[in-house]
């Protein structure tokens, strides 16, 4: 791991959960709360260039305006000491959607529906926000006895109808 085992001196780093295209997911314990969380750290070849640093740290605050059940919730935001935004986020038990269709193969056409009607009630009021994902796949839905949970809106682009909207959240690359 490339990253300090405490986190903004109350989160306890476990393990790592994933990579993706901007940063790395660990699972970690807040000490105060004894709760586990999940801590997206920016990649360290991208922490040199700023408007990266500005459109990771974008994802916590897209995040923390959608208030929604089925979306990961956002607790905390900060740097690393090297300067490596991180954002700090509900832990989300289960197996990506990507995980079970590939134990599983196709669903039955009634749970097909059900994950479908989940994923577009959170869809459904992140427009309402101005939102759109724009990463919507497989391996960024989870799965658990809760039903559906949304992650990852890290390329989510804000409408201009937005009422929060700046000049950086029109940015998005490959």
């Amino acid at each position: 791991m490339d990253i300090p085992q405490i986190v903004a001196g109350r989160f306890r780093i476990e393990c790592e959960l994933g990579r993706g295209g901007m940063g790395t997911v660990y699972r970690a314990t807040h000490l105060g709360l004894e709760r586990p969380v999940a801590i997206k750290v920016l990649k360290r070849e991208f922490a040199a260039d700023p408007e990266v640093g500005e459109r990771f740290m974008r994802e916590a605050r897209t995040m923390a305006r959608l208030k929604h059940p089925r979306a990961a919730m956002i607790f905390d935001a900060g740097r690393l000491a090297d300067g490596r935004p991180f954002i700090v986020m509900e832990y989300v038990e289960g197996a990506t959607l990507a995980e079970v269709l590939s134990r599983e193969g196709t669903f039955a056409p009634a749970r097909a529906v059900e994950v479908t009607a989940q994923i577009c009630d959170v869809l459904s009021e992140a427009h309402a926000l101005g939102i759109v994902h724009r990463d919507l796949k497989p391996s960024n839905i989870m799965l658990n006895e809760r039903g559906v949970c949304v992650l990852d809106f890290g390329i989510a682009k804000v409408l201009a109808t937005s009422t929060e909207v700046t000049r950086t959240h029109a940015t998005t690359e490959t």
